[in-house]
C-alpha cells in the first residue's frame, strides 16, 4: 500500500529486504510537464515505512551512525493498513538534535508537537517531528490530490536537504517552519537555530573566505552589469577583514579568488 501511494507522487524504488539497511524506499519525486505530456525526475529523497506511529528508536551504534549520516532528505511514513492512508513526516528536526548533542541513541516521535529535541536522563534524544507533512489515502492518490501533494513535499524535501548541504560544509544553520498545516507548503515563520564549537573555528574561516570570495566578486559583476552599486566603504570593510582572515585560509580559496579576479580583469567592459 505504502509504495502505492507513495508512486503517485514520486517514482519509487523498494529495497530488497535483504539489503534493508533502514530505507524501505529510494524515491524520486515526479514533475508533471504538461507541455510535453510526461513525468520528470525531480530531487530524490528516501522513505523509512512503520506501521504505526510508536516512536522510531536508533539505539545500536551502527543505527546511530546511520540515522545522523543520513545525506538525503529523509521522511517516516506511517501506513494505515485499515483506513489506506499514508501520513509522511520530515525528520528535518534530527539535525538540530545531532548538532546540539552528537551522536547518541535516538527517538524519532511523530505527531509529538514540534519542540527543540531534548536528551533524557537515559540519554536517549527524542526529536519531536510535529504532524504529517503530507497525508494521502489509496483513493485520493489516484485523482488531482496526488499532484498537490507531490507540490507540497518538493518544499520539505528542499529544507532538508538545504540543512544537509550546510551541515556538511561546516555551516551549523538549522532552518524549518515554526509550524505547518498537513498537505500544505511550511509556513512563512521560520525558526532558525545556529551552533558553534571551537573545534570547527578552521571550517568557519574557510566559509568565510568563501563567502567572502563570492561576495565580492558578485558585486564587481553587478556593478559591471549596472544591477546595483554597493557603496565602495562597505565594499573596503570586506576587503579589509577578508585580508584579515586569509593567511589563515585553505589556499585554494586565496588562489581561486586571484584567478577569478584575473579572468573578470580580461571581460571587455560592456556597451
Amino acid at each position: 500500500m505504502a509504495e502505492f501511494i507513495l508512486g503517485s507522487f514520486a517514482f519509487t524504488t523498494a529495497v530488497l529486504r535483504q539489503e534493508d539497511v533502514g530505507h524501505d524506499f529510494h524515491c524520486v519525486l515526479t514533475v508533471r510537464d504538461s507541455e510535453a505530456r510526461m513525468l520528470r525526475a525531480g530531487p530524490s529523497f528516501s522513505v523509512q515505512v512503520k506501521s504505526t506511529p510508536e516512536p522510531v528508536r536508533y539505539s545500536k551504534s551502527y543505527e546511530i551512525d546511520w540515522i545522523v549520516d543520513q545525506e538525503n532528505p529523509f521522511f517516516l511514513c506511517v501506513a494505515d493498513r485499515k483506513n489506506l492512508r499514508c501520513d509522511v513526516y520530515s525528520t528535518w528536526n534530527r539535525l538540530n538534535a545531532f548538532t546540539q548533542h552528537g551522536r547518541l541513541a535516538t527517538e524519532l516521535l511523530p505527531d509529538e508537537p514540534l519542540a527543540q529535541p531534548m536528551l533524557g536522563d537515559d540519554q536517549v534524544l527524542r526529536v519531536p517531528l510535529g504532524p504529517p507533512v503530507v497525508s494521502l489515502t489509496a483513493q485520493e492518490s489516484v485523482g488531482d490530490a496526488a499532484g498537490r501533494v507531490g507540490a507540497v513535499m518538493r518544499h520539505w524535501i528542499e529544507l532538508d536537504r538545504q540543512n544537509i548541504v550546510n551541515n556538511h560544509a561546516g555551516m551549523h544553520w538549522i532552518q524549518g517552519p515554526a509550524a505547518w498545516v498537513t498537505n500544505e507548503p511550511p509556513g512563512a515563520k521560520d525558526q532558525q537555530r545556529f551552533y558553534w564549537n571551537s573545534k570547527n573555528l578552521q571550517a568557519c574561516i574557510d566559509n568565510f573566505g568563501r563567502s567572502a570570495v563570492g561576495l565580492l566578486l558578485t558585486i564587481e559583476n553587478a556593478r559591471r552589469d549596472g544591477i546595483t552599486d554597493v557603496p565602495t566603504e562597505i565594499v573596503l570593510d570586506l576587503e579589509t577583514a577578508y585580508a584579515a582572515f586569509a593567511p589563515a585560509m585553505d589556499l585554494r580559496i586565496q588562489a581561486t579568488f586571484a584567478l577569478a579576479r584575473w579572468a573578470a580583469s580580461q571581460r571587455p567592459d560592456r556597451e
